[in-house]
């Protein structure tokens, strides 16, 4: 060890010279490592910028598909409301219309015939009036 001292006190330029050396050398290592750190943050910049604009158009086309679908889910509404006033009309017309023939049918029902004609005239009295009163 004091070998190592003695040629390092007699030779101070030469070892100033190594350390100054070696200093260099970690430094452009360094920068070498830090470079291909770069370029790797470079390549993975790249892939991600190309990965978001695929996502921004993805994201724009769902957007418009939404839309899309908004506007035929306000038609299919409005269809159906439509369609459910046109329904609600029928029926209150055809609740109508069955009341007319239940209260006839209550009027055959309850119709009585004269004792003087047969019961099969009597019907055909009945039927006949009926008919008439339809036209």
């Amino acid at each position: 060890m004091i070998g190592l001292l003695s040629i390092i006190v007699k030779n101070k330029n030469l070892f100033l010279f190594i350390v100054a050396l070696s200093i260099l050398g970690a430094g452009i290592g360094y920068t070498l490592h830090l470079k291909k750190n770069i370029q790797q943050l470079e390549d993975e910049k790249i892939v991600l910028m190309t990965e978001l604009r695929v996502s921004q158009s993805s994201v724009a086309a769902l957007q418009k598909a939404i839309d899309e679908q908004n506007v035929a889910v306000g038609k299919l509404k409005k269809d159906s409301d439509q369609l459910l006033q046109a329904g609600k009309k029928e029926v209150a017309a055809a609740k109508k219309e069955a009341d007319k023939y239940r209260k006839l049918a209550n009027e055959l029902a309850g119709a009585t015939h004269p004792a003087n004609i047969s019961t099969c005239d009597a019907a055909n009295a009945l039927i006949n009036s009926v008919i008439s009163n339809a036209k």
